[in-house]
């Protein structure tokens, strides 16, 4: 958040949201700034993720902003 701020972005007006690419899971959480989201990757799962993750599936995310209710829709698809 600090970095964010000395940056110009001031979260306190406009949050934020960070993205990144995970290989293991997926998930969305509200943080001081805004959305942090792990992102499920595409080329699902693999001996490491299934021996310390469990068993992962491939995924992607498509998320909407609709502007008029200042509002994300965020839908995962699963393969």
């Amino acid at each position: 958040m600090e970095y964010l701020n000395a940056h110009g972005y001031n979260t306190h007006f406009r949050p934020i949201t960070l993205y990144k690419g995970d290989l293991h899971t997926y998930g969305i959480q509200q943080a001081k700034f805004g959305r942090y989201v792990n992102v499920p990757a595409i080329s699902g799962n693999s001996d490491y993720g299934d021996l310390n993750f469990g068993n992962t599936k491939a995924g992607a995310l498509l998320e909407i902003f609709d502007e008029s209710l200042n509002e994300i829709n965020t839908t995962v698809v699963w393969m």
